[in-house]
């Protein structure tokens, strides 16, 4: 895997359930569906059903202006508002993978443990995962972001993972050493 760190660190983002403009607006276009209790977040990865999030979660909006949710906590964590829907984020050096990297012992727990799978036959679902409620995938050239591994000792317990379009990925991170 490659040390990264995220380059474009002004975003913009909503808080679910706050009715703003820009939340009236994805619903009208069929990116966000609100129903009772939840929502329905539709990034660039969904295929048949939303990705799962509540009032008060946050949504980013990508240079490609995909929606993408974010947990309140992380979100707030991470995040300093600045102005209207404008966001800071705090870089964070996260690891990635692509294939054809080497596979280490993070990428073979995802694998191994059907978090992620690989389907060689597909250009649009090449990647797979289950994850925000949802069945995402992503094409061959896309990149998987870990966000953090979970360890019992050295054995890995659980990884907090996603995937990134590759032009995204391009546009708003870099490769550190």
């Amino acid at each position: 895997m490659k040390k990264v760190k995220k380059t474009n660190v002004c975003v913009k983002a909503i808080e679910l359930g706050k009715c703003s403009d820009l939340e009236k607006d994805l619903i009208k276009r069929g990116l966000i569906v609100k129903h009772d209790g939840y929502y329905e977040v539709y990034s660039a990865e969904t295929s048949t059903s939303g990705e799962i999030a509540k009032d008060g979660d946050f949504v980013k909006i990508d240079k490609a202006n995909n929606p993408y949710p974010n947990s309140r906590q992380r979100f707030l964590n991470y995040h300093r508002h600045l102005d209207g829907y404008n966001y800071e984020q705090f870089p964070l050096i996260l690891w990635s993978w692509q294939y054809g990297d080497d596979e280490d012992d993070v990428i073979k727990y995802l694998l191994d443990n059907g978090k992620l799978t690989i389907n060689p036959d597909s250009d649009v679902a090449f990647y797979k995962a289950e994850l925000w409620g949802t069945t995402l995938r992503a094409k061959k050239n896309d990149i998987i972001l870990i966000y953090n591994v979970k360890r019992a000792g050295k054995e890995i317990i659980d990884v907090d993972f996603n995937f990134i379009d590759k032009i995204e990925f391009d546009q708003t991170y870099e490769y550190i050493n």
